[in-house]
C-alpha cells in the first residue's frame, strides 16, 4: 500500500519516505519480491 501525506498542503517536494515503519535515508525504495505486503508512506514538503 502506497500513501501519500501532506499535512504541510504544499504541492511539490518530498520530505521523507517511510517503508514498513522506517525512514529511508536516501528517500528511494527497494522493490523486494518476497510476496509480502508493505506500508510507503510519502510526505510531501520540504526536506
Amino acid at each position: 500500500m502506497i500513501e501519500v501525506k501532506n499535512p504541510e498542503r504544499v504541492n511539490t517536494g518530498v520530505k521523507k519516505v517511510v517503508v514498513d515503519g522506517r525512514e529511508l535515508e536516501s528517500g528511494k525504495i527497494q522493490l523486494v519480491n518476497d510476496k509480502e505486503e508493505h506500508k510507503v508512506e510519502v510526505y510531501m514538503g520540504k526536506k
